[in-house]
């Protein structure tokens, strides 16, 4: 059954507005979602970007403390190192008169007569709440320099253990290689002797076979004598190690 003309156009009208508001809705949230994640996005370069700043910051605010520090430690020492030279030059002009003043010039050119100057004149002026604070933070640093030495004492003390350990395990492996190789050392010996003996044998056949066999047992005994030299040669070498062979 057909609907009437004007009851399809409506239904056709209200499906495409149906339509419409799907997708009006559709671009809508994908753009809320675009705009959350582009401005998320902005938020985390911002951070990052300010975090960067700061660390540049307290970077360079580091680098010019420490150079500060180290400027004024080379501006005393070098003030002193000038004022020590000119009385110097001085002293070698007039070498009768200026024999205390001298002194105290090469003293004041240490840095612990420097700092004993500067308790017993400057140091005065400081309350007594204040020279127990720079009293007690020295001590603290004393007390944390004594912590690390006793810790890397004991580190080391126990390398040392752990060397001599091993040390001694290597002089017990040393010492029975250079009892074997006395044992082989004296078989070398012996085996000369076969040789010498098999060889005076030999002398006395007149075949051809005899006198092969006679240059075969030579060369043997070439052999024992370079194997004697080798176990000699590891010898002196452990001997050199301090062990006795």
């Amino acid at each position: 059954m057909e609907l009437p003309s004007a009851i399809a156009g409506a239904m056709d009208r209200a499906r495409e507005a149906r339509e419409r508001a799907i997708d009006a809705t559709t671009e809508a949230s994908s753009r809320m979602d675009r705009a959350s994640s582009d401005a998320a996005f902005a938020l985390v370069k911002a951070m990052e970007t300010a975090m960067r700043g700061v660390s540049d910051v307290v970077d360079d605010a580091r680098t010019r403390g420490e150079a500060v520090v180290e400027r004024a430690r080379e501006s005393e020492d070098e003030f002193f190192r000038s004022a020590s030279k000119r009385v110097v030059d001085f002293a070698r002009a007039n070498p009768v008169s200026v024999g205390g003043t001298v002194a105290c010039a090469v003293a004041l050119a240490l840095p612990a007569p420097r700092a004993l100057l500067w308790r017993s004149t400057i140091g005065r002026l400081q309350s007594e709440e204040a020279l127990f604070n720079a009293c007690v933070r020295r001590s603290e640093r004393l007390t944390l320099e004594a912590e690390a030495a006793s810790a890397e004492i004991q580190r080391l003390a126990e390398s040392v253990s752990a060397a001599e350990i091993e040390m001694k395990r290597g002089a017990s492996n040393l010492r029975a290689a250079a009892r074997e190789l006395r044992a082989i050392e004296s078989k070398t010996y012996g085996m000369d002797s076969k040789a010498s003996s098999l060889l005076n044998d030999l002398r006395v056949l007149p075949s051809a076979e005899a006198a092969a066999l006679q240059e075969q047992v030579a060369g043997t005994t070439d052999t024992v004598a370079a194997h004697r030299s080798a176990a000699l040669k590891v010898l002196k070498k452990i001997f050199k190690s301090g062990i006795e062979v």
